[in-house]
């Protein structure tokens, strides 16, 4: 027998259009609402007839991912893994299609173009924004609903999900300094984008408070991969006075940056800490166990969904209220960072 939204607003004793609406995440319904409707649809076996939804609202039912640049996916990235789930658990939960389009430098704006133009999508969350970033200024210029993770500058506002940077790298570095290190070193992803930049700005505000500052020759910036953060290492490494304390800007990094230390003959935790940005899986597993700040991933992705979801479910009548979700991380200490015993 197939259950209608009257039937489950019978069992729920409340309006069949309240019952819509909180199927379909609505904010303007009450978050525990929301949660207790789509909670009795899964039980009664509820599937939305998504065909019909479609052709009354005009709308495609997906929202787009576009991965950047093929030959430098990160889709072996734990932290990208882990807000990819939360995008894909959020979007199923609603039953909205999540659209992933690959491509690569010379083809990304067309991709943008294609599937704005078909209408495949009635939205996009946007992934490694960058300083200037022209897919942006693309999609506003087309007045698509978007979502970005991370935010920059740009002539209009827009709709993101960031971290409050400044601060989780702030209470690193007072950690740092409170165990004796005042030589830091720095390795980054691409200053081009966004996050690497904000978390390397943090670092150098946060440093300032202390009354220091870092050389151009103290910053490595590199490619987002394990190995290179071995690479960088090496370079900081080789510096007349080398840094006791490295940041890296995320946890790839800094795994490599620790095991070219250990390589080098350095107790890491000791003659040289180090300390990463995600927490992902692999930081606590390696030795010694990586300080570093926390992000929450999967509830990131959640988020980005629910945002463009919003911004698509808007009356197209209306302006469309450009919502921000900051993020605030934890400083997670652990064996990789301690009191400076010996200059290297």
């Amino acid at each position: 027998m197939t259950v209608r939204l009257k039937d489950i607003a019978a069992r729920v004793g409340m309006s069949v259009p309240t019952v819509s609406r909180a199927l379909a995440g609505h904010e303007d319904i009450n978050f525990q609402t929301r949660q207790t409707i789509q909670q009795v649809a899964r039980e009664m076996g509820y599937v939305p007839n998504t065909f019909a939804r479609k052709l009354q609202s005009q709308l495609a039912g997906a929202i787009g991912l576009v991965l950047p640049f093929a030959a430098d996916l990160r889709v072996s990235d734990p932290s990208f893994s882990q807000l990819l789930a939360g995008l894909v658990a959020h979007t199923s939960e609603l039953g909205v299609e999540l659209t992933v389009s690959s491509t690569n430098e010379r083809n990304e704006h067309d991709v943008y173009l294609d599937l704005i133009r078909s209408r495949r999508v009635d939205g996009f969350i946007v992934v490694r924004v960058q300083q200037n970033d022209p897919r942006i200024r693309l999609l506003q210029a087309h007045d698509f609903p978007f979502v970005a993770i991370g935010h920059t500058e740009a002539e209009r506002p827009f709709a993101y999900v960031d971290e409050d940077s400044e601060t989780a790298v702030r209470q690193l570095v007072d950690h740092l300094i409170g165990l004796g290190h005042t030589r830091f070193g720095c390795i980054s992803e691409p200053a081009p984008f966004a996050k690497g930049f904000r978390r390397v700005q943090g670092l150098l505000a946060a440093l300032q408070v202390h009354g220091l500052s870092m050389q151009p020759d103290q910053i490595a910036e590199v490619s987002y991969r394990q190995e290179a953060g071995g690479e960088a290492m090496q370079r900081l490494l080789a510096l007349p006075k080398p840094p006791t304390a490295v940041f890296a800007t995320n946890d790839l990094l800094a795994i490599g940056a620790l095991q070219m230390a250990k390589q080098q003959g350095l107790q890491v935790g000791k003659q040289i800490s180090i300390a990463g940005f995600d927490d992902i899986v692999l930081a606590s597993l390696v030795t010694p166990p990586l300080t570093t700040v926390r992000l929450p991933f999967q509830q990131m992705g959640q988020q980005l969904a629910q945002l463009l979801i919003n911004q698509i479910n808007k009356d197209e009548q209306s302006q469309p209220e450009l919502e921000h979700r900051i993020i605030h991380p934890k400083l997670m200490i652990r064996q990789s960072t301690g009191r400076l015993q010996n200059t290297v």
